[in-house]
């Protein structure tokens, strides 16, 4: 249904130039913004794949809208009650049908689960509010992104990790603290974190606790069994999945 829209906004863009050429033009603005040198992400190649492909959504998107709106203004040229009701009818169906047609969301894009919720107001009624959690990560271009719902822990419960999201590592910050992070994570994945030592080293970096969130543990399976093994690590609070280290 979408393609079909933005397949009719296209034709109205080749049938009416002048009234539709803010979308041409809006499109080129924002293919040309999303290049990452201009927003300071050293990416190489003036749009990479991962922007361009959010350009095209966002173009067809807007492209749908576009249709939408053609034939909103045709509709509302007539007053026929017949026609009108018909056109409500059938819209109002094809929404329906879409929104039947819909898969649930898959875990991995959810981050935080109930369980990690449930978890995480747990964590904020009894950890001390200066004290630091680490956990999972993946390096993407360079930067410490949270691997499960961490990513999402400053929100929820207002305690630092060693990792940031996403929005944050377009932001110029300071590159000694970006620089410690970086350096922990990729020591917390190459270590063996099964020995007192590594916990030890875990609390002298800052980080006296681990969280483990609920989705996808078989990407890390080594670091949470080493981290589950660990004497100097305990399990303070479980809910389902979600779980919370403390070193002793």
């Amino acid at each position: 249904m979408l393609s079909g829209l933005a397949l009719v906004a296209a034709l109205a863009v080749v049938v009416r130039r002048r009234e539709a050429l803010w979308f041409v033009a809006g499109w080129g603005v924002v293919c040309l913004v999303m290049n990452p040198s201009l927003i300071g992400i050293d990416r190489v190649g003036l749009i990479d794949e991962n922007h361009w492909s959010y350009a095209v959504q966002s173009a067809f998107a807007a492209m749908a809208g576009l249709g939408v709106g053609l034939v909103c203004e045709a509709a509302g040229r007539t007053r026929s009650l017949s026609w009108n009701s018909l056109l409500l009818m059938t819209v109002s169906a094809l929404c329906l049908w879409d929104w039947a047609r819909q898969p649930p969301l898959p875990d991995l894009y959810r981050y935080v689960l109930p369980e990690d919720l449930r978890l995480m107001t747990w964590i904020e009624r009894n950890v001390p509010n200066e004290e630091m959690i680490t956990g999972r990560a993946s390096f993407e271009h360079d930067q410490v992104l949270g691997l499960d719902a961490v990513t999402w822990l400053p929100y929820f419960t207002r305690h630092q990790t060693n990792q940031t999201n996403l929005a944050a590592a377009l932001e110029k910050a300071p590159p000694e603290p970006l620089e410690k992070s970086r350096a922990f994570a990729r020591e917390l994945h190459a270590r063996d974190m099964s020995t007192p030592e590594s916990a030890q080293w875990m609390r002298e970096a800052g980080f006296a606790w681990f969280y483990a969130g609920a989705i996808q543990p078989e990407w890390d399976a080594k670091l949470l069994d080493q981290i589950t093994r660990n004497p100097a690590l305990e399990l303070v609070h479980a809910e389902g999945a979600a779980r919370l280290y403390r070193v002793r």
